[in-house]
C-alpha cells in the first residue's frame, strides 16, 4: 500500500531546500557588496579625517606650549614687565607668534598687579576680561604651578565670543613672578571640514569644547550620544561615529560621517537588489508550480470544510487530507480563545494608556533637574547659602516627582509643588521674576493631572527672562460650565504670528517626533490631556508679540478616570 504524503512533510522538505539556497545567495551577495562600500566609503574616510585632525591638534598644541615658554623667557618681554612699559617690539613678538599658528587665538599679557599691558582683544572685550574673576584665579594658580593649560567651560565674553581652551604661564625674573602670559584658543576645527561630516572635540568629562554644529549637545554643554556606539541616528540621517583619543586622553575627537547619502551605497545597493531579485525570480519559477500542485488541492478542501461544515464526509473519502481534521479542531478552538482575548484586550488597552501617561510624566523630571543642577553650580560660587536652600527645595520636589501614586491629584497638591518650584527660580532671578496665584479656594479640590502646570511655568521663564527686566507670571483658574480652565499668563516677549502657528501645528500633531527642545514640555502636556480626557480638551495658546502669552488648560469636571 502506497504511503500517503502529508502537507507538513512535503512543505517542510521543499521550502527548507530552496529557502536555504535563496537566503545563502542573497545574504552573501548583499553582505559582501555592503562591506566593501561601507569600509571604503565611510569607515576609512572617517578614521582618516579623525587622525588628520588629531595630528593637527597635537602639532598645534605642542607649538603653543613651546612658543609660550620661549616668550616667557624672552628678555624684551621680561624687561617690559619689569619696567611696566610695553613697547612695539614686545607687541610685535606676541602678534608674530599668534599669526604663525594655524589654530587662531587671542593673547593677553598681564603685569604683576594683574593689569593688562598688552592684548589682541578688542577694547570692549579687554574691558570685560580686565574686570573678570578668571584672571585673578588664574594668576593665583600660576604663582603655584608656573604653567597651566585647560579647557574653558564658562563664557567669559557672553554669547559674542567663545573660547574653549587656554595656555598660560608665569613670567619670572630672578625667581619672582612679574607677569603672566595667556593665549585663548578660538577655533579648534578647520572650516574646510567635509560637509558630510560632523566633528566634535570634547574633554575627558564629555564637555564639548569645539564643534561644527549643535546636534546632541545638552543644556550643560555635554556630548549626549554614547561614544561607544558606531551607528547613530540624527533627525532622519544615519551616521557612522568614531572616537579618537588625543592629547594623552585629555581630549576626544569625535567624527560622524553621513552614510545615507553616498552614491556608492545607492549604486551597489541597487545592483545587489537587482541581482538578488533575478536569482529569486529564476528559483521561484521552478519552485512555485511544484508547491501549488501539491498544496492547493488539500488547502481548497480545508476552505470548503470551514465554509460549509461538512467535514465528516471529506475526512472519510480521502487520505490526502489526513491532517485537515487536526487543523479544523485547532481552528474552532482558537476562535473560542480569540473571543476570550477580545474581552481581556480592553483591560490591556487601558493599562497601556496608563503606561503611556506615566511615560509622558517622566519626561518632565530630567528636563527640570538639568536646569536646577546648572543653577546650583553657579550659586555655589556666588551664594552658598542660596545653593543650600535650593538643594533642600529640590529634594522636596524630587520626592513629589518620584511618588508615583495617582495620575490625578487635587489642584492644591500640585500648587504646593509649583510654589516650591517657583521659589527655586526666584532664588536664581531675584526681583526680575514675580509669581502670582489667583485661584479661589472652591477650586482647590478639583483633580488635575499630576505635574501638568510646571512645564508651562518653566516655558514662560525660559523663553522670556532674558528679555525682560521684570517678568510677571500669573496663575488663574475658573469654572466654565462643566469644565475647568487654568491660565498661565506672562508679560514676556510673546510669539510672532507665524512662529505661533508653527508651534501650534507641532504641538497638536499626534506624531511623537519633536524637533525643538522648546516643544517637549508643551507637547507632553497636550498629549497627557488628550489621553486622559479625549480630543475635545487640551492646551490652548494665545500670544501677541511684545505683549505676552496666555497658556490655557481645559479640563472637564466630570467623567475623569483616576488611574492608579
Amino acid at each position: 500500500m502506497k504511503q500517503s504524503k502529508s502537507i507538513k512533510d512535503y512543505l517542510k522538505k521543499t521550502f527548507l531546500k530552496y529557502t536555504v539556497i535563496i537566503i545563502f545567495l542573497l545574504v552573501s551577495v548583499f553582505l559582501i557588496s555592503l562591506y566593501v562600500v561601507f569600509n571604503y566609503s565611510v569607515i576609512k574616510v572617517n578614521r582618516e579625517a579623525g587622525n588628520a585632525l588629531k595630528n593637527e591638534l597635537t602639532e598645534e598644541f605642542e607649538g603653543y606650549r613651546e612658543g609660550i615658554e620661549e616668550l616667557s623667557l624672552n628678555k624684551e618681554i621680561v624687561q617690559a614687565l619689569e619696567n611696566n612699559e610695553v613697547d612695539s617690539q614686545v607687541n610685535k613678538l606676541l602678534y608674530e607668534f599668534k599669526n604663525s599658528r594655524n589654530i587662531s587665538s587671542d593673547f593677553v599679557l598681564i603685569n604683576g598687579s594683574e593689569e593688562i599691558v598688552s592684548t589682541s582683544f578688542h577694547q570692549e572685550d579687554e574691558k570685560i576680561l580686565s574686570g573678570h574673576v578668571f584672571l585673578r584665579f588664574l594668576a593665583n594658580e600660576l604663582n603655584q604651578t608656573h604653567y597651566k593649560e585647560q579647557t574653558i567651560h564658562n563664557r567669559i565674553f557672553g554669547e559674542s565670543r567663545s573660547y574653549s581652551y587656554y595656555f598660560s604661564t608665569a613670567v619670572s625674573n630672578g625667581g619672582e613672578n612679574i607677569g603672566y602670559l595667556v593665549f585663548f584658543i578660538d577655533d579648534f576645527i578647520d572650516t574646510s571640514v567635509d560637509d558630510n561630516q560632523l566633528v566634535y572635540i570634547t574633554d575627558q568629562y564629555d564637555n564639548v569644547i569645539a564643534k561644527t554644529n549643535n546636534y546632541h549637545i545638552d543644556s550643560l554643554g555635554k556630548f549626549s550620544i554614547d561614544k561607544e556606539q558606531r551607528l547613530v541616528k540624527i533627525d532622519e540621517n544615519y551616521f557612522y561615529m568614531n572616537k579618537q583619543p588625543a592629547m594623552n586622553n585629555q581630549l576626544n575627537i569625535i567624527t560622524l560621517s553621513i552614510i545615507n547619502v553616498y552614491k556608492n551605497i545607492l549604486i551597489f545597493g541597487m545592483a545587489t537588489m537587482l541581482i538578488s531579485s533575478f536569482i529569486i525570480f529564476l528559483i521561484a519559477r521552478v519552485i512555485i508550480p511544484k508547491i501549488f500542485k501539491k498544496t492547493l488541492q488539500p488547502l481548497n478542501a480545508l476552505i470548503a470544510i470551514i465554509s460549509n461544515g461538512n467535514h465528516k464526509d471529506v475526512f472519510n473519502k480521502s487520505t490526502a487530507v489526513d491532517e485537515l481534521n487536526v487543523i479544523y479542531r485547532e481552528y474552532t478552538s482558537k476562535i473560542e480563545e480569540i473571543r476570550e482575548l477580545i474581552q481581556k484586550n480592553e483591560e490591556i488597552t487601558e493599562k497601556k494608556r496608563l503606561l503611556e501617561i506615566k511615560h509622558l510624566e517622566a519626561k518632565f523630571n530630567p528636563h527640570f533637574l538639568y536646569n536646577a543642577l546648572e543653577m546650583i553650580k553657579y550659586e555655589i560660587t556666588l551664594n552658598p547659602e542660596n545653593a543650600s536652600d535650593i538643594v533642600v527645595k529640590i529634594a522636596k520636589l524630587m520626592r513629589y516627582n518620584t511618588n508615583f501614586g495617582n495620575t490625578l491629584v487635587p489642584l492644591k497638591v500640585d500648587l504646593e509643588y509649583l510654589i516650591n518650584y517657583c521659589e527655586i527660580q526666584k532664588l536664581r532671578y531675584g526681583k526680575r521674576l514675580e509669581f502670582e496665584i489667583n485661584i479661589h479656594d472652591d477650586l482647590l479640590d478639583i483633580p488635575i493631572p499630576k505635574l501638568i502646570l510646571q512645564p508651562l511655568i518653566e516655558n514662560a521663564i525660559k523663553h522670556n527672562i532674558d528679555y525682560k527686566n521684570s517678568l510677571k507670571i500669573s496663575l488663574t483658574a475658573q469654572k466654565l460650565s462643566d469644565h475647568l480652565v487654568i491660565n498661565v499668563i506672562d508679560n514676556g516677549l510673546g510669539i510672532k504670528e507665524m512662529e505661533l502657528e508653527n508651534l501650534k501645528k507641532k504641538i497638536y500633531d499626534k506624531a511623537e517626533d519633536v524637533e525643538e527642545v522648546r516643544q517637549i514640555g508643551l507637547k507632553s502636556t497636550q498629549s497627557i490631556l488628550r489621553l486622559l480626557y479625549g480630543e475635545n480638551y487640551g492646551l490652548k495658546i494665545e500670544s501677541s508679540y511684545n505683549k505676552g502669552s496666555v497658556f490655557s488648560l481645559d479640563i472637564p469636571l466630570k467623567g475623569v478616570n483616576n488611574f492608579e
